[in-house]
């Protein structure tokens, strides 16, 4: 097939140290024209995609300005070079399908809304599809290179840390991450940009500062933005992650990059997570914080009396109970990752919806 790979128009694809969606374009493209298809990669100047024909614009003005860029190398590149069989979309708001007459696969990876002329909305999780009312709609789940990411150590090597990675913003709620470490007495590492200012200096700031007192049940340590190695880096050495976005996150890309990491999640049972952790195999979900803290702790304290049948007694019994991680393989819990969302599958995946598509007439 001739394909037409729109890309975002945010940052180049696949974007240094950053950008999710950018990362999944860039390895379609590649992926696709790998096995045998003619592709044309549409992306912001500075996108480099081994393999891929690629016609980048200049990022200029808004986001709407920029896609129009795109589009109108789209309609040059279609008149002088043949016109595509199929158009892989993943814009903002869909542009090239309201200008050209062309056969498509819209994929969404937010909650920007999806234009009504856009054709075969597909989404990266059956609950993404439900955030936009549509739970009937096609999913292409996020996939990763797992081969690209060095195996973590075994659990009883690792240190006994957890970890916290994403943009610092209020919906991926690290100030929960913090609480549920504080609670446990356990230490935690925070990564991530800070998105939002406002919220890292209310929310976030005053818990990592209560974490640095002489007395501290736990540590905790901020070390901002990563690249991308160190990222990975701090996965393969921690005891889990903790993923705490509320139920507006369509997926959760960094679950699997910690999971091929050897490092299992700990998240709440809601949103995308089911659909992404296989509990107890690659981590544990949840229903609430108490929960989610008692998964933590490494002890649990409570006296005799609580116990059904025993008189009542002052006498506090300490249990050691090892963190809900020492139960996962890290070698399992990445052969599961790459099983489900591997590279090639999300590539097979999205070949089957283009080739449907390309089987329609646009209307």
């Amino acid at each position: 097939m001739k394909i037409f790979v729109q890309s975002s128009v945010f940052l180049p694809t696949p974007a240094p140290g950053a950008g999710a969606v950018e990362y999944i374009v860039s390895k379609l493209a590649q992926g696709l024209a790998a096995r045998g298809h003619d592709v044309t990669l549409f992306a912001l100047e500075g996108s480099d995609v081994p393999g891929v024909d690629t016609v980048t614009v200049e990022p200029q003005g808004s986001p709407a300005a920029r896609e129009a860029g795109l589009v109108q190398a789209m309609v040059e590149r279609a008149v002088t070079h043949g016109w595509p069989d199929v158009l892989f979309d993943h814009s903002l708001t869909q542009l090239a399908q309201r200008v050209m007459t062309v056969a498509a696969v819209t994929m969404s990876h937010g909650m920007a809304p999806i234009a009504p002329w856009a054709h075969n909305p597909t989404f990266t999780s059956r609950h993404h599809a439900r955030l936009h009312g549509l739970p009937d709609a096609q999913v292409l789940y996020n996939g990763i290179d797992v081969d690209a990411i060095p195996e973590g150590l075994p659990v009883g090597d690792r240190q006994q840390r957890l970890v916290w990675a994403g943009r610092i913003l209020p919906y991926k709620r690290p100030h929960v991450a913090l609480d549920w470490a504080w609670e446990a007495r356990r230490p935690l590492v925070l990564a991530g940009p800070i998105g939002d200012a406002r919220y890292f200096q209310e929310e976030v700031e005053p818990r990592v500062r209560r974490a640095s007192a002489p007395a501290a049940q736990s540590t905790v340590e901020y070390v901002g933005e990563l690249d991308h190695d160190a990222l990975l880096a701090l996965f393969r050495d921690s005891a889990a992650l903790l993923f705490t976005s509320d139920g507006t996150e369509p997926f959760g890309i960094v679950m699997l990059e910690a999971m091929a990491s050897g490092c299992p999640v700990l998240a709440y049972d809601a949103g995308a997570n089911r659909e992404i952790v296989a509990n107890h195999e690659t981590g544990r979900l949840v229903p609430d914080d108490d929960e989610a803290i008692q998964s933590l702790r490494d002890h649990s304290e409570f006296r005799l009396s609580d116990l059904n049948g025993l008189a009542d007694s002052d006498q506090v019994l300490v249990l050691q109970v090892d963190g809900f991680w020492t139960n996962i393989n890290s070698a399992g819990c990445r052969r599961i990752v790459a099983d489900l969302f591997g590279i090639a599958r999300m590539i097979e995946s999205a070949e089957q919806l283009l080739t449907r598509a390309a089987a329609e007439v646009p209307a």
